[in-house]
């Protein structure tokens, strides 16, 4: 391998998202994945959820890349490479601490710019869907479901075909800076691998705070040490009756035990959230506390039988105060390290701001060449 402009680590959906942006704008891109194949990891583990915008503190990059990425993805999916469905979603409260969560949800999605929201009393909430109940919910009519599959082929294909380059069983395990340009080191196809290149973009995912402390940089000083938390989910055997989406109010660490319905009419229970210190993608949590969980705002969940499905993991920030931290997307050149761009901890909405994040990137870049 020679000398190239830019290099991306990492074929996930939002380094294929990158990818797909630098190649209409830059010559001699190049994409690198451990994997044989695209959108192997987190990508591929997910609810698949196209999320409005009212989870994420007003002003943040999680709340402005995700409601940009939202209209966005519809606008995608009108193409026709990509199925999307704009399902709806009603989050639900049991309770005074929850009603006051989702008031928050409500209050954040008007200051984020989020659409046609609007608040559901009680005794309103069976007749957007029979049996559910709760004591508030939260009606989000921009909440829909992608496959996130086709999703990644449509930005690898757009990258390929504005003459991007894909290269796969490429494992980067270190980024050095050595007379103006970065040598990235690696295995790929069972060898020792060395390219090096002027730009770099760092979006490994589960391993991006890896690659930067390779680098030289400090990520406990700079707070780039991610935590790995760990998702699993259960399928629904048997056809729910609806197709919006219910969520609980949220939860520290995740959105808690939601039902979905994909774009191909399978229903799933989950994600619920726990911390791991390695990555393996067995199911370990308990299918009867699953059903407990979402029976508190939809009963009869427990008419059905649920069985194991997928696990996916999440790398999360993690601030001070205990509090989940923002989207980490940094241009290095203040911490002596110019046109190297770290994502870091790009937990949920990472999906959906994908296509926002790849033009937010490709600016800085464009930026940084000024």
């Amino acid at each position: 391998m020679g000398n190239h402009n830019i290099v991306i680590i990492g074929a996930g959906v939002v380094g294929l998202a990158i990818f797909s942006e630098l190649a209409k704008r830059y010559r001699n891109v190049y994409i690198l994945e451990k994997n044989a194949n695209i959108a192997s990891e987190t990508s591929s583990r997910n609810s698949g959820v196209i999320h409005s915008g009212i989870h994420y503190k007003p002003g943040s990059l999680k709340a402005n890349l995700c409601v940009q990425g939202n209209n966005l993805l519809y606008e995608i999916c009108k193409t026709g490479r990509v199925n999307c469905q704009k399902s709806g979603k009603i989050t639900v409260a049991r309770g005074n601490f929850e009603i006051n969560k989702i008031k928050q949800l409500y209050q954040n999605g008007l200051r984020n710019g989020v659409k046609g929201m609007r608040l559901i009393e009680s005794e309103e909430l069976g007749k957007y869907i029979p049996a559910l109940e709760g004591d508030l919910g939260l009606f989000t009519p921009s909440t829909g479901v992608i496959e996130p599959k086709e999703l990644a082929d449509f930005f690898y294909s757009e990258g390929l075909n504005n003459g991007g380059t894909f290269i796969p069983n490429t494992y980067a395990k270190e980024a050095k800076y050595e007379n103006g340009k970065y040598k990235i080191k690696g295995i790929s196809g069972g060898r020792e691998f060395e390219i090096s290149s002027e730009i770099v973009v760092n979006a490994a995912g589960l391993y991006a705070h890896e690659i930067a402390k390779s680098l030289g940089l400090d990520i406990d000083r700079l707070n780039y040490r991610v935590r790995y938390f760990k998702g699993d989910y259960f399928r629904i055997e048997g056809k729910i009756p609806f197709n919006t989406l219910i969520y609980p109010a949220p939860q520290k660490y995740g959105l808690g035990i939601h039902l979905t319905t994909d774009v191909y009419g399978v229903s799933r229970l989950g994600p619920n959230s726990y911390e791991i210190d390695s990555i393996d993608y067995k199911i370990n949590s308990n299918a009867q506390e699953f059903i407990e969980s979402v029976s508190r705002y939809y009963p009869p969940i427990k008419n059905y039988r649920i069985s194991e499905d997928f696990a996916g993991i999440r790398p999360k920030i993690i601030l001070p105060n205990g509090e989940g931290g923002d989207f980490i997307i940094r241009e290095e050149g203040q911490n002596g390290y110019p046109g190297f761009i770290n994502l870091i901890g790009i937990d949920s909405p990472g999906l959906t701001s994908s296509p926002a994040i790849g033009k937010y990137v490709a600016d800085l870049i464009g930026s940084f060449e000024k």
